[in-house]
């Protein structure tokens, strides 16, 4: 009876420990660096503005998301251009990935960086996306916003550009 209770434990034990491993291989691609969670990889697709599919070194794909940023939507006014200049910062070349979340559709929400700049700052200050103040409250992308407003860059050369927010609400309204 002894020998069949230790080697339970023992089963049980081994169990746990497969578990555990187990559970922990969706994270394989991320480096722990002082708890913040890091992907390294290369940007192998833009989709718009603010999404991107990176490919790690071990050949893993993350669709991802550009955290505090909203960029207009591809068939919104200022949508081609807005993709157009994330393709060109970073399509086809390796950058940085810090980790925030996972949103509703399951994308990875992280800032990029690629030569230490943060891409989703220079989205904002550029005129290609609007700081998503609804979800980030980022000082920095805040007053990156009000500049490019202020010059009138990219997207805010339009006399009242429609925020992608309204634009995806307005279309969810028509019949």
């Amino acid at each position: 009876m002894i020998i069949k209770v230790k080697l339970m434990k023992k089963i049980w034990f081994v169990l746990f420990s497969i578990i555990i491993i187990l559970s922990s291989l969706f994270f394989v691609g991320f480096k722990n660096n002082d708890e913040i969670n890091i992907l390294h990889g290369k940007v192998v697709y833009v989709y718009d503005g603010d999404t991107i599919q990176l490919k790690t070194s071990d050949n893993k794909e993350y669709k991802i998301r550009l955290s505090g940023i909203d960029a207009p939507e591809y068939n919104q006014n200022y949508g081609k251009k807005s993709k157009a200049y994330l393709n060109s910062l970073i399509c086809d070349k390796l950058v940085n990935i810090e980790v925030v979340g996972m949103d509703k559709y399951k994308r990875i929400l992280a800032i990029i960086f690629h030569n230490n700049e943060d891409i989703n700052y220079k989205m904002i200050k550029k005129g290609y996306a609007w700081h998503y103040k609804y979800y980030d409250s980022n000082q920095v992308y805040a007053e990156a916003e009000m500049e490019a407003k202020n010059k009138k860059l990219g997207l805010w050369q339009d006399e009242y550009p429609e925020a992608p927010w309204h634009f995806r609400h307005s279309k969810k309204h028509i019949h």
